[in-house]
């Protein structure tokens, strides 16, 4: 557990909501001068001059990443821990503790299961990971995939740990079926729900803690779920490639893994069909022939 969480500017009201009287956390424009942030902002300046608006750099973030590399350099730290992955806080931390000979310390925070899907074909990281020192994922799985994709193969860290977070349904809370959403997956799912409404099912749905759904989502016919830590205990599970589903599917639930399906298209209908022969008849089979969707064998719970 680290002693302190340096909580970027981005983050520090949903911080000091969430370690009040916790945890000790220092904000970063608590740590960094004046001068720290005029040469940010001077550097920032030249980044978005110097890169087209038009790339899919994530160039809001640069101002938040440069502050945060300068406070760390105000400390005289041993080990640094981080939960992200391959965005530009991971870059960011590991150029850090390359340049420092810091301890760096990866957690999972999410499976990378996904990555392997045919709609991420297309992703590749630039920037590996080359100062990771010890690494905590969930499983032999998950180890195989970060060292693939995430962490450069001769920069493999000596120290690798299997550790996965708990898991608990809130029995008072029982359905059928809960859709694991996000705003990307809002259309597909809602076309899927409204498939399958006449059949009487209480269905649940359970936002992306992190990704703020349309007002639509209130209004849908399913019965929405905004408690971060309340999870209903369904038969059924429909989802994107979320840590979420698979953690279902570890309790025994059926879980439904779809990429971002055109409504109404083959795939789709099929989609529909095995949804509604599992529910009915509790006939589960791998999905075969279908390029862009699969879903787990069922395992009684434990």
């Amino acid at each position: 557990r680290p002693k302190v969480w340096l909580v970027p500017p981005k983050y520090k009201t949903e911080c000091e909501r969430i370690y009040a009287g916790k945890d000790s956390y220092l904000d970063v424009g608590s740590v960094v001068s004046f001068a720290d942030i005029l040469r940010c902002f001077f550097i920032s300046l030249i980044v978005l001059y110097q890169c087209p608006l038009r790339t899919k750099l994530q160039l809001y973030a640069v101002p938040d990443c440069l502050l945060t590399k300068m406070a760390l350099r105000r400390f005289n730290i041993s080990t640094l821990t981080c939960t992200a992955h391959f965005d530009r806080w991971a870059v960011m931390v590991n150029d850090f503790c390359a340049e420092n000979k810091v301890h760096y310390k990866l957690i999972q925070h999410g499976s990378i299961k996904g990555i392997v899907s045919k709609s991420n074909q297309h992703y590749h990281m630039t920037n590996k990971l080359t100062a990771v020192d010890e690494l905590i994922v969930y499983d032999a799985i998950e180890k195989e995939l970060m060292l693939a994709h995430v962490i450069e193969s001769q920069h493999a860290p000596a120290n690798i740990i299997y550790a996965k977070p708990g898991f608990h349904v809130d029995e008072n809370i029982k359905g059928d079926i809960l859709f694991v959403g996000h705003p990307l997956y809002e259309s597909l799912h809602i076309a899927i729900y409204e498939s399958l409404a006449l059949e009487g099912y209480q269905v649940y749905y359970k936002g992306h803690p992190k990704a703020r759904p349309s007002p639509l989502i209130n209004h849908v016919g399913w019965s929405p779920i905004e408690e971060s830590d309340s999870f209903p205990q369904v038969d059924l599970v429909i989802s994107y490639h979320s840590t979420l589903a698979l953690m279902y599917e570890d309790i025994g639930a059926t879980v439904f893994i779809h990429e971002n399906e055109e409504v109404n298209s083959s795939d789709y209908f099929s989609f529909i069909n095995k949804i509604r022969k599992s529910l009915r008849h509790h006939d589960y089979h791998l999905i075969k022939n279908l390029p862009d969707l699969y879903y787990l064998y069922k395992r009684p719970y434990h």
